[in-house]
């Protein structure tokens, strides 16, 4: 399989996760905090594992960024 073609399927996957979402936050009996606090460690814990050595390069915009994906992904928890 070539490079383009893996990062393909991998985009089309994080789009079906990502669409799914909704319906699974439906489904789970949590508050609104402890769907978005999973989800937070979850998110953190796999990008450190697969992104551990550029973390220690993050510049003051890029966590500006992670901090307002997470703001809306808690704004949108808390809207379902």
């Amino acid at each position: 399989m070539t490079e383009h073609r893996r990062a393909l399927m991998l985009l089309a996957l994080c789009g079906v996760l990502w669409s799914t979402g909704g319906v699974l936050i439906k489904l789970v009996d949590w508050s609104p905090g402890a769907i978005w606090s999973a989800r937070s460690a979850f998110a953190a814990l796999l990008l450190y594992s697969v992104r551990r050595p550029s973390f220690r390069g993050i510049q003051r915009a890029e966590w500006g960024a992670a901090i307002a994906i997470a703001a809306t992904t808690g704004l949108f928890i808390l809207a379902n």
